[in-house]
């Protein structure tokens, strides 16, 4: 099952395209990311590729196993800010083995 190719302009900002750039243009130039093809009456609908669902999926999986230690990250952070406002600098110390930076 495909949607409209012209319909896809409302889901600009969520891909990031900038104005000038159509999103048709976008879906046909990502061949590995979406299949397109035409229905009965010619009209191009774009669905995305197998390859594309399985990456999906794959990604929600990764996000369930390590959601408790991202939610231990994040309260790991709260706790060392007292208006729950901290740079992006403290995050390199919460993270395994304490990275430095260029490394």
């Amino acid at each position: 099952m495909g949607i409209r190719v012209r319909s896809l302009e409302e889901y600009r900002e969520q891909i990031n395209l900038p104005k000038p750039h159509m999103v048709s243009d976008f879906i046909r130039k990502s061949t590995k990311l979406f299949e397109l093809y035409k229905d009965r009456r010619g009209v191009l609908l774009g669905a995305m590729a197998k390859e594309t669902e399985a990456l999906l999926e794959e990604k929600e999986i990764l996000i369930e196993e390590h959601s408790s230690r991202a939610a231990e990250y994040v309260t790991r952070l709260l706790m060392m800010s007292v208006d729950f406002r901290r740079g992006l600098s403290c995050l390199r110390m919460l993270m395994p083995g304490n990275l430095k930076p260029g490394h």
